[in-house]
């Protein structure tokens, strides 16, 4: 096997755990606006779908940089 193809099997199931990961993240937040959805009748305090996705992306993101943080400890 060539160094090319170990390296490209390494970074395949890199890339797959990080995707599992994303994948049951982005369930996690979808289930917390479903929530929020739920408990907000009221279609005026209903976020737009763009300001539901901002938040999302800032939440991933927060997620991201709290699981780096707490390797680096």
């Amino acid at each position: 096997m060539s160094k090319d193809k170990k390296g490209e099997i390494i970074m395949e199931k890199i890339d797959k755990k990080m995707f599992k990961k994303g994948l049951a993240i982005g369930e996690q937040i979808q289930e917390h606006y479903k929530v929020e959805l739920l408990l907000s009748p009221d279609s005026r305090t209903v976020p737009t779908m763009n300001d539901r996705i901002d938040r999302c992306l800032l939440d991933i993101m927060n997620l991201c940089r709290n699981d780096t943080h707490h390797k680096a400890h």
